[in-house]
Formats: C-alpha cells, sequence, structure tokens
C-alpha cells in the first residue's frame, strides 16, 4: 500500500500499524510515533527530521538516504535496520535496543559526534 502525497504534519500517530506500507512521499513533519510497528515499512525519499519515536518497532526496515536530523529515539527497538549513508548529527537515542544493525554513516556526522545522545542503549 502506498501513502505517497498523504500529509501527516504534526499528527500524533499513536498505536497505528504501517507494517509494510510504502511511506515514499509523505509529509512526516513534526510527527508523533507512540507505540507505532514500522516493520518492513519503505521510507524512500522522506525526511523524518524532527520526528519523535517512542516505543517504535523498526524490522527490516531500509533508512537509507532519510533525513534524520533531530530525531528523537526513545525505547525503540531497531533490529535489521539498514542506515546506509545516514548522518547521526543531532540524534538523540534514549533507551534503544540495536540488533542486526548494518550501516555506512556518513562519515561527517562523527565529526560532530558529541551532539549524538545515547542513553540506556543496547548494543
Amino acid at each position: 500500500v502506498s501513502l505517497a502525497g498523504v500529509f501527516f504534519d504534526g499528527v500524533s500517530l499513536a498505536g497505528v500499524f504501517f507494517d509494510g506500507v510504502s511511506l515514499a512521499g509523505v509529509s512526516l513533519a513534526g510527527v508523533f510515533f507512540d507505540g507505532v510497528s514500522l516493520t518492513g515499512v519503505f521510507f524512500d525519499g522522506v525526511s523524518l527530521a524532527g520526528v519523535s519515536l517512542t516505543g517504535v518497532f523498526f524490522d527490516g526496515v531500509s533508512l537509507a538516504g532519510v533525513s534524520l536530523d533531530g530525531v528523537f529515539f526513545d525505547g525503540v527497538s531497531l533490529t535489521g535496520v539498514f542506515f546506509d549513508g545516514v548522518s547521526l548529527a543531532g540524534i538523540s537515542f534514549v533507551g534503544v535496543f540495536f540488533d542486526e544493525i548494518s550501516s555506512t554513516f556518513d562519515s561527517s556526522s562523527f565529526g560532530v559526534f558529541l551532539i549524538i545522545l545515547f542513553i540506556g542503549v543496547s548494543i
């Protein structure tokens, strides 16, 4: 299912299951994801900049090339997530579980590594 062209700007998406959905071309500015399942979601060309993710399940998701600037990950499960080319600048990871992660992080993000927050993270 494709949700291209849908605007979720500023919406709270609590308890929604987007499993296997294509969010390519969807506007997610200022969205709050709480207890959402994003297993197998296709994020091509999506900006998650400034999005708040609490208790979200990512499983087998590719975030390659997705803008994650200023994203707040709280109690999120990142299993089998592919982060190729993603900048980690300004991201907060609080109580996040990482498993089977694949990445070639944007090398520029390591120059500003001090603004990345890891609290209670399991890697």
